[in-house]
């Protein structure tokens, strides 16, 4: 099925970890990321703007996190603008969101659980 054309895409979820938490864990993966480069942090507090790569399929999107705090730890919020609204943009947004998470888990995952038991994050 085709995707519809988009030029951006939120996606949010929610952790059982105080929002300053994530949000430092979301800095540093973004900081040590091969696929994402952080370009700058704030203005509004625990929010943060990064782009992705450059390729055949991909334009340097820009994407943007907001941490929010939640009564059961926190929400992250992330939003990608794409710099051309096409179909394959609509498949390449939710890989990028896609990706951004599962990398955000995986860091957590190792940090919090390195023995394993990390419940997956609610949508």
């Amino acid at each position: 099925m085709a995707e519809p054309f988009e030029s951006s895409r939120i996606q949010q979820m929610r952790y059982p970890l105080p929002a300053d938490v994530m949000f430092e864990q979301i800095r540093q993966m973004l900081e040590s990321s091969k696929f994402f480069r952080l370009r700058s942090v704030g203005p509004q507090p625990l929010s943060c703007v990064f782009s992705t790569h450059v390729s055949l399929t991909a334009w340097g999107e820009y994407m943007n996190a907001v941490v929010i705090p939640d009564a059961q730890g926190s929400v992250v919020n992330v939003k990608v603008n794409a710099n051309f609204s096409t179909l394959m943009q609509g498949r390449r947004n939710r890989k990028d969101m896609e990706r951004f998470f599962t990398d955000l888990n995986a860091r957590i995952d190792a940090l919090y659980h390195p023995n394993g038991g990390f419940v997956a994050p609610r949508q």
